[in-house]
C-alpha cells in the first residue's frame, strides 16, 4: 500500500507489505493514487493564474498590498503561500472592514489547511453535496485588528481606528476582512493582554463560557473533569472553573504536561489521558463519579470517560471525531439522569448569534478583573512562518496557544502577485514551439544523455528552431565525451548541429531523484534570461523482474527515476512558479502489454499517467504522459534489441522513425485537453489480434478487436487461400496495377493533391511532400487494405508508389504460395514441421526470465504452441538438441505445420529433488509469458529429469492455477 499523502512527509515513498517469513519477497503490491479532491473552477487562482513573487513589509505595505493565505489544492502544508488579494469596494449593511493584526491557530485551522475538516468537506463527495464547500480553504476564526471602514448607512457603536477582537467562521488569515459588527468588541485601552495573547482567545474561551455557563450552568459545589487540559481551551476551562469555585480534576498526555498543570494551576489530581488508567484513579478519589466531564478524547477513551458521570451528571463533548465517524454510544451510560452536550461553538458565529457579543463582553470583563489570564505558553510567529506555526499545532505535543502576526509584522514577507492567465500560460499560442519557448526559454530534458534525449534535442534545434536546451543527467560531460559511451556518435552529431545552428546546450549534472537538486537547477535557470519553459522527463532505469522476484531494493532502483523525478519536477515548478509551457513524460507501450517481467517498470509508468491526469484535470496545468513505441535508433528498445525482436514476433509491433515520433508528440501537445495520456505504436494488426489474450488493458483489446473487424482480415485470408497457383500472369498484372491505382488515390488524399495525376508513381513520395505523419496514415491504410505492413522506416526512406506496389504484390504472392504448397499429412499428436524450414533463434526470446528459445514459428494464423523442456548444453552448443526436437516432431505425418515451438531450457546438474518445484514454477512463468491462457502442450524426453519437471508443471497448473486443459507429450531419447 502507499501511505496516504496527506499523512506522509515524503509523498513519493512506496511502502511494501513484505512476507513475514521472507523479508526479501514482496507479498502484495498495490499502487494507490488518490485524486485530490477540489475541482478547479473559473475563479481558482491556483489553477488558472501565473504567480509572481513580490516582497513587502506587512506593517508598512498591507493597505496598499492586501494579501491572504492560499491553501494549495494538494492540501500539503508545505505548499501554503500568501497571495495578493483585491479588497472589496462596498460594505454590506452592518459590516465593518478590519485590518487584521494577528490571529490565533485552532486545530480546526490545521484540518482545513489539509482538507480534512469534516464539516466543510466530507471525503470523496462531489462539491454539490458539500454543505459548506467554499469554507474549505478559509482557515482562521480568531483575530485582533483595527477597523479601517464602517458602513455609513448603518448605525453602529464602532468607528474607524477602533481596536477590536472578534470571531468569525469565514476565515481570518487575511490582511483585511469584512465582518459583521455583532461578532466583534472594542478592546479597552487598559486591557492587560497583548494583541498576540488576546488574538487566540475568542474560540477557546467562548467555547468554555458557552459550555459551562449557558449549557451546563456550572455551580461552585460541583466537580469537573477536564481532559487534555494543557491546550488553550483546557487552560481557560481550568481558570473559569476556579473562578466559579468548582473542583477540578484533569488529564494530560505526558508527564511534562501533567507537571505543568499541577504547578501552574495548583491542580492536585492530574492523570494520564493516553490510556484508560484515569478511570480507576478517579473512582478511587470520587466513588460517586464527577458532575461534569469536558471531553476531547475519542474512541474507547470517550466511552470509558462517560462511565465516570455521577447522578445528574453532564457530559460536554468538544471533540468531533466520534461524531463524524458516526460511532456508537451506549445510552445505558446516561441512565442516571445524565445529559450529553455536543458543543459546536463556531456555528454560533455562522448564525451571528447575539450571544457572541454578550460572551465577548463577559470575557473582556473577566480579564480586566484579573479573574482570567493569558494561557501559557503563547508562541508567536511571523506570517512568513505560517507553515511552521501550523506544523507546531499539528504535532499534538504542544501546550498553550500558537498565534501569528499578519499586518502587525515588521518582517519581510513574500506574496504572490496574480496575473490572470490560463494553464500558467506564458506564450501567445498553443503550438509546442512558439517563439517564447524557442527563443526566450530553455527546454530541460532529464535522462538527457540517452539516445532519445540527444536525438530529440537535435531535431528541436534543426526543425523547430529551439535555441536553448539543458541536458540533465547524473553522469558528467566527461563520461559523455568518451568514445566508449554508447551515445557518443549521437553526441557528436548534436555538437555539430549546435555549432551549425548557433544554439546553446547546457550539460548539467543533477540527480532527478533528489528534490533539492531539481529545485536548485530550475531556480538557477529561472534567474537567467532563459527560464525553463518546457520539461521532457525521459529518465529511466530498466531492470526487469517477475512479480514474484520483486524486492524492495529492486523497486527502490526502478521506480525513483520515473516516479520521484516526475513528482519533483511537478513540485519544483509549482513552488518556483516556473512558466512551464509543456510538461512531457515518457512512458512506454509496454505499459499496455501483459509483461509479467516489467511490473516494477510499469508501476512507474502508471504513476506518470496518473500525474498527467492530476496536473491537467485538477490543476489545469499542461501535462502529457506519452507511451512511446519502439523508436528507430534510440530509446529502450534500441538498447534491448532482444526485447524489440520479441515484440515484433509475438505482437507484431514495428519500429517507428524518430522524426515521426517527435512530430506525433508535437501534435499531441495541441490535443492534451482531450487526451493527456496518448499511446503511440505501429503494428501489424493481424499479428497483434492473434495475441489478443496477452493484451493487458481492456482499452487496447477493444481497439485491436475493432480494427480487426474493420479490416476484415478473415476475408483477406480466405481470399488469399482460395486463389491458387493457377492465376494467370495477366490477372497478376491486373492485381499489381490495381494496387498502384488505389495507392496513388490514397496518397493523393493524404497529401491533399487537387488531382490524382499530380502524384507521380515512380518518384519518391518523400520528394512529393510526404512527411512522417502522412507516412503513418499510409502505413495504416496499406495494412487495412491489404494486410501487408511495410515498415515506416522504409516508407520514409523514399519509396515510390510503384516500389510499394511491388512489395505488397510480392508479399501477397508469397502468402498464396505458402498456403497452396502446404501438405496435409496428419498425426494424432503433432503438426508437421519441415526440418529444412526451421529457423533457430540465436538470442533468447525476451520474457524477463532466462533461457526460453523460439525454435519455430508457423506462418498460419490459428496455431497451437508446443513447449519443449530441454537441457542447456555445457558446451553452449544447443543446435543438436533443437534439431532432435524438430526431427522427432517432423516424423508425425498427419498434421500440417501449424505449431509454434519453444524450448524451455533448464540446468540439469543444478536440479535437486527439493528444487524441482521451484524449477517448475519458473518454467510455468516463462510459458505463460508466451501463452497466458491454456490449452498447454508440454513436450519432454522420456525417462529424463525433464519428464519429472514436466509432471510437476502439470501438477502445479492444476493445483494452483486450476488449469486442467493440458497435455504432456513424451519423446524417446537419442538412439
Amino acid at each position: 500500500y502507499m501511505i496516504n499523502s496527506r499523512y506522509s512527509t515524503d509523498t513519493c515513498e512506496v511502502v511494501l507489505r513484505l512476507n513475514d517469513t521472507n523479508q526479501n519477497q514482496v507479498q502484495h503490491l498495490t499502487w494507490h493514487y488518490e485524486m485530490l479532491q477540489k475541482s478547479v473552477d473559473d475563479n481558482d487562482e491556483q489553477g488558472k493564474s501565473k504567480l509572481e513573487q513580490i516582497s513587502i513589509i506587512p506593517k508598512r505595505d498591507a493597505d496598499q498590498k492586501p494579501f491572504r493565505i492560499c491553501v494549495p489544492q494538494s492540501r500539503f502544508l508545505s505548499e501554503l503561500i500568501w497571495i495578493e488579494e483585491d479588497r472589496e469596494k462596498e460594505l454590506l449593511p452592518g459590516m465593518v472592514e478590519v485590518r487584521v493584526h494577528c490571529v490565533g491557530i485552532n486545530f480546526r485551522d490545521v484540518l482545513k489547511s489539509r482538507g480534512l475538516y469534516p464539516y466543510t468537506r466530507t471525503f470523496a463527495q462531489p462539491d454539490e453535496n458539500q454543505p459548506r464547500v467554499n469554507q474549505d480553504t478559509e482557515p482562521g476564526s480568531d483575530f485582533v485588528g483595527t477597523i479601517i471602514r464602517v458602513d455609513p448607512t448603518t448605525t453602529t457603536n464602532f468607528q474607524v481606528g477602533d481596536h477590536v477582537v472578534g470571531v468569525t467562521g469565514d476565515g481570518t488569515y487575511h490582511s483585511h476582512i469584512m465582518i459583521n459588527s455583532q461578532l466583534i468588541i472594542r478592546i479597552p485601552s487598559d486591557f492587560p493582554l497583548t494583541d498576540e495573547q488576546l488574538c487566540g482567545m475568542p474560540t477557546p474561551l467562548l467555547t468554555v463560557i458557552y459550555s459551562l455557563k449557558y449549557r451546563v450552568h456550572l455551580q461552585s459545589h460541583q466537580t469537573v473533569l477536564i481532559h487534555a487540559a494543557t491546550g488553550a481551551a483546557g487552560q481557560w476551562c481550568i481558570q473559569y472553573c476556579q473562578y466559579i469555585g468548582a473542583r477540578v480534576i484533569a488529564t494530560a498526555g505526558t508527564e511534562e504536561k501533567r507537571d505543568f498543570v499541577r504547578e501552574y494551576y495548583g491542580i492536585e489530581h492530574v492523570f494520564n489521558s493516553r490510556d484508560a488508567s484515569f478511570v480507576n484513579n478517579i473512582h478511587e478519589i470520587l466513588p460517586q463519579g464527577v458532575d461534569v466531564i469536558v471531553n476531547s478524547l475519542s474512541g474507547n477513551l470517550l466511552k470509558e470517560s462517560i462511565k465516570l458521570l455521577a447522578y445528574h451528571g453532564q457530559f460536554v463533548e468538544w471533540g468531533k471525531r466520534d461524531i463524524y465517524h458516526d460511532n456508537n454510544l451506549s445510552m445505558f451510560q446516561l441512565r442516571s439522569d445524565c445529559s450529553f452536550h455536543v458543543i459546536d461553538f463556531i456555528s454560533l458565529a455562522d448564525h451571528v448569534s447575539p450571544l457572541i457579543r454578550l460572551m465577548l463582553e463577559e470575557a473582556i470583563d473577566l480579564f480586566i478583573q484579573r479573574k482570567l489570564r493569558a494561557v501559557e505558553p503563547t508562541v508567536s510567529y511571523e506570517p512568513s512562518q505560517v507553515i511552521e506555526a501550523l506544523l507546531r499545532c499539528n504535532s499534538g505535543q504542544v501546550m498553550g496557544k500558537t498565534v501569528f502576526r499578519i499586518s502587525s509584522s515588521d518582517q519581510p514577507l513574500s506574496i504572490h502577485k496574480i496575473q490572470s492567465t490560463s494553464l500558467l500560460k506564458v506564450v501567445s499560442d498553443n503550438t509546442m514551439f512558439p517563439s517564447e519557448v524557442c527563443n526566450q526559454g530553455t527546454i530541460l530534458i532529464s535522462g538527457g544523455f540517452g539516445g532519445l534525449g540527444l536525438t530529440m534535442s537535435r531535431w528541436m534545434i534543426e526543425q523547430r528552431g529551439v535555441k536553448h536546451i539543458a541536458l540533465m543527467s547524473r553522469r558528467t560531460l566527461v563520461e559523455l565525451e568518451k568514445p566508449s559511451n554508447p551515445q557518443y556518435d549521437d553526441w557528436l552529431r548534436l555538437k555539430r548541429t549546435i555549432k551549425e545552428y548557433n544554439a546553446h546546450v547546457d550539460v548539467v549534472q543533477a540527480d532527478v531523484t533528489n528534490f533539492q537538486q531539481v529545485h536548485d537547477l530550475i531556480e538557477r535557470f529561472n534567474k537567467t534570461s532563459y527560464p525553463i519553459r518546457g520539461i521532457i522527463h525521459s529518465a529511466v532505469v530498466a531492470e526487469d523482474r517477475t512479480l514474484g522476484n520483486i524486492t524492495q531494493e529492486h523497486l527502490s532502483l526502478v521506480l525513483p527515476p520515473k516516479v520521484r523525478g516526475a513528482w519533483y519536477f511537478h513540485q519544483a515548478t509549482q513552488l518556483l512558479h516556473a512558466p512551464i509551457h509543456f510538461f512531457i513524460m515518457f512512458s512506454s507501450i509496454r505499459n499496455h502489454l501483459l509483461e509479467v517481467s516489467s511490473a516494477g517498470y510499469n508501476a512507474g509508468n502508471q504513476f506518470l499517467d496518473a500525474l498527467a491526469h492530476y496536473r491537467f484535470e485538477k490543476l489545469s496545468l499542461p501535462a502529457l504522459s506519452i507511451s512511446l513505441p519502439a523508436v528507430s535508433g534510440a530509446g529502450m528498445f534500441h538498447r534491448h534489441k532482444e526485447m524489440l525482436s520479441t515484440l515484433k514476433e509475438t505482437q507484431g509491433f514495428e519500429l517507428m522513425p524518430t522524426i515521426t515520433v517527435f512530430e506525433l508528440i508535437e501534435s499531441f501537445h495541441q490535443t492534451q485537453k482531450i487526451c493527456p495520456c496518448p499511446v503511440i505504436f505501429a503494428v501489424n494488426w493481424q499479428t497483434l489480434h492473434r495475441n489478443y489474450p496477452t493484451l493487458a488493458t481492456s482499452f487496447l483489446r477493444k481497439i485491436v478487436d475493432q480494427r480487426y473487424k474493420e479490416m476484415k482480415f478473415d476475408q483477406i485470408a480466405s481470399s488469399s487461400s482460395s486463389s491458387g497457383k493457377n492465376n494467370s500472369t495477366e490477372s497478376s498484372m491486373n492485381k499489381k496495377e490495381t494496387i498502384i491505382e488505389r495507392t496513388q488515390s490514397a496518397v493523393a488524399r493524404l497529401l491533399g493533391a487537387t488531382s490524382v495525376d499530380r502524384i507521380v508513381i515512380d518518384r519518391s513520395l518523400v520528394s512529393q511532400g510526404m512527411d512522417s505523419l502522412a507516412a503513418v496514415s499510409l502505413y495504416n491504410w496499406l495494412g487495412q487494405e491489404t494486410g501487408i505492413y511495410i515498415p515506416l522506416v522504409e516508407l520514409l526512406h523514399g519509396l515510390s508508389i510503384e516500389t510499394i506496389a511491388i512489395l505488397v504484390y510480392n508479399k501477397l504472392n508469397e502468402k498464396e504460395q505458402t498456403t497452396s504448397s502446404t501438405t496435409k499429412e496428419h498425426d494424432s499428436d503433432f503438426d508437421l514441421v519441415d526440418e529444412n524450414e526451421v529457423q533457430f533463434s540465436n538470442t533468447s526470446i525476451y520474457t524477463g526470465l532466462e533461457n526460453i528459445i523460439c525454435l519455430y514459428r508457423s506462418n498460419q494464423n490459428n496455431t497451437s504452441t508446443l513447449f519443449c523442456i530441454t537441457q542447456i548444453s555445457n558446451d553452449n552448443n544447443n543446435e543438436d538438441l533443437f534439431t532432435f526436437f524438430i526431427d522427432k516432431l517432423s516424423n508425425q505425418k498427419d498434421k500440417t505445420s501449424s505449431n509454434d515451438i519453444y524450448a524451455l531450457q533448464i540446468q540439469i546438474p543444478s536440479i535437486t529433488s527439493s528444487s524441482i518445484s521451484t524449477y517448475a514454477q519458473n518454467l510455468i512463468t516463462q510459458m505463460r509469458r508466451i501463452q497466458p491462457c491454456g490449452f498447454y502442450q508440454i513436450v519432454a524426453i522420456r525417462n529424463k529429469p525433464e519428464e519429472t519437471i514436466a509432471h510437476e508443471m502439470l501438477k502445479q497448473l492444476k493445483t494452483h492455477s486450476r488449469i486442467t486443459n493440458t497435455q504432456l507429450h513424451l519423446l524417446d531419447a537419442h538412439n
